[in-house]
C-alpha cells in the first residue's frame, strides 16, 4: 500500500508547475501558520536560573529547515498538514494557559512538535532518502522515542489522510504566495501597520481554512482590510508579553 501511495503522491506533484514548486518559504511563512494555530507556540520557556533553554519559535523553524535541507515541495505539504490538524488542537484559555480540553493528546498542545512531526511525514512520503529518528533527534534536539510519539499522534489526529490532490496542492500554494505577510525592510510607520494587519488577515484565514481549501474566496473577502475596525479573530492570535511557556504545554 505505501509504494503505491508515494507513487501517487509524487504523482500528483509532477503535474504541479515548476514554478509552484520552487515557490521560495522563508521561516516566517512556517512561523506564521504555526503561532496562529498554537497561539502559545512563540515564547521560549526560561529555567530556574532564568536563562532561555528553548529556541524561539522563528530561530528554531529556521534551524531545523536548514539541517534538515527540507525542499520546498515538501514544506509546502507539511504546512498544509498543519491545517488539516488544527481542527484537533485544543483552544487556550487566555488566562490560565491552559487548553481547555485537558485530555487531548499531549504532542498535539504543541506547535513545534507538530510542525516537527508534519515535517517527518511529508518527507517520508515525498522522498526517496529520509532521515532516520535519530537523524531528527540531531536534528531537532528531541529524543527519538518523543519523535515517534509525536508523529503517530499526529497521524491518529489525521486518520491517516495525508493525500493531497493536485487541486489542493495548487490552491494552497498559490494561497501561501498570495497571503504570507511581507515584513517591512525598516520596523515603524505606516509599512508596519501594514505588515501587522497582513499577519492578523493570514492568520485569521489559517484558522478558518477547510481541509480542501474551498472557503478561500470567501475568506478573502472576510479581510480586516475590507473593515474600518479590526474583528476579534475566532480565538486569540496573541498572549499576553509577561507569559512564559515550555517547549511542549
Amino acid at each position: 500500500m505505501r509504494p503505491r501511495f508515494t507513487s501517487l503522491v509524487r504523482s500528483t506533484l509532477s503535474l504541479v508547475p515548476k514554478n509552484l514548486r520552487s515557490i521560495p518559504l522563508s521561516p516566517d511563512t512556517s512561523t506564521h501558520i504555526v503561532e496562529a494555530i498554537w497561539p502559545t507556540s512563540p515564547t521560549p520557556p526560561r529555567n530556574d536560573s532564568g536563562n532561555n533553554e528553548v529556541l524561539p519559535l522563528r530561530t528554531f523553524i529556521q534551524e531545523t529547515l536548514r539541517h534538515s535541507q527540507t525542499s520546498c515541495s515538501t514544506l509546502q505539504v507539511a504546512l498544509y498538514y498543519l491545517v488539516l490538524i488544527k481542527s484537533h488542537v485544543p483552544f487556550y484559555d487566555s488566562i490560565t494557559e491552559q487548553p481547555y480540553d485537558c485530555r487531548s493528546s499531549h504532542a498535539i498542545q504543541c506547535g513545534r512538535h507538530m510542525f516537527l512531526a508534519a515535517l517527518i511525514i511529508a518527507s517520508k512520503y515525498l522522498q526517496d532518502c529520509i532521515y532516520s529518528a535519530y537523524a531528527w533527534s540531531k536534528i531537532s534536539g528531541l529524543d527519538t522515542l518523543e519523535i515517534n510519539q509525536n508523529e503517530i499522534a499526529f497521524l491518529f489526529a489525521v486518520n491517516w489522510n495525508l493525500h493531497v490532490t493536485e487541486e489542493v496542492y495548487k490552491r494552497w500554494v498559490d494561497f501561501v504566495n498570495k497571503f504570507t505577510p511581507s515584513q517591512p525592510r525598516s520596523p515603524g510607520g505606516a509599512a508596519q501597520q501594514v505588515y501587522e494587519r497582513q499577519c492578523y488577515n493570514f492568520r485569521r484565514i489559517i484558522l478558518n481554512l477547510s481541509p480542501d481549501l474551498d472557503n478561500l474566496e470567501q475568506l478573502n473577502l472576510w479581510s480586516p482590510a475590507m473593515s474600518p475596525t479590526l474583528e476579534l479573530p475566532p480565538r486569540s492570535l496573541h498572549a499576553s508579553g509577561g507569559a512564559r511557556w515550555r517547549f511542549s504545554v
